[in-house]
């Protein structure tokens, strides 16, 4: 099982506040901006970023997007057209205690659950009724607790559904940017 807490970097970055995450399995930068629908025309910066951009980072089997407090990776039909039929998962979160954890599998539709929903449906029979991949199941629990976090836990569900670790570089301030269709 994947340690969620190697992701408590995300608590102490200030990215803990309002961030989507998302990976895709075997697609490129550019075609994972395409399939965003992003603007590639104009570059734009992090503050400008702020619920209306996003930047994409190839990594060995993929990308890993960020979102500085948006959420477009985590609706479930974008999240489908991302993943082409293939493998692809999300972690959002917000300041209005609004969170997400998303995922598509083969072509599957993505399937949506709230993080905070952890405390409640922490046992086998829960898991499985919410469709969660028995994957992410000894992570699920720990969504609920205050360490390593709901935004930690969130990272390392996604790794496990993707296999591919969310380098702490993906989510770069510093990044270009390129606007999100509003």
């Amino acid at each position: 099982m994947i340690d969620a807490t190697k992701y408590s970097w995300i608590n102490h970055d200030g990215l803990d506040v309002a961030t989507c995450v998302t990976v895709v399995l075997d697609i490129s930068a550019q075609e994972a901006l395409a399939r965003f629908g992003a603007d590639t025309s104009t570059e734009i910066d992090f503050d400008t970023a702020h619920g209306e951009g996003v930047t994409v980072l190839a990594v060995p089997g993929g990308v890993v997007a960020f979102e500085p407090n948006g959420f477009l990776g985590s609706i479930p039909d974008v999240l489908e057209r991302l993943a082409g039929g293939g493998r692809a998962a999300s972690a959002f979160w917000n300041v209005n205690g609004d969170d997400s954890f998303v995922w598509t599998t083969d072509g599957a539709p993505a399937r949506s659950v709230e993080l905070l929903h952890a405390e409640e449906d922490d046992d086998a029979d829960s898991m499985d009724d919410l469709g969660l991949p028995p994957v992410v199941h000894g992570l699920w629990p720990q969504a609920a607790g205050e360490s390593p976090g709901p935004c930690a836990v969130g990272l390392a569900m996604v790794e496990a559904v993707t296999g591919i670790e969310i380098p702490r570089a993906a989510l770069a301030t510093d990044a270009t940017f390129y606007r999100l269709p509003q």
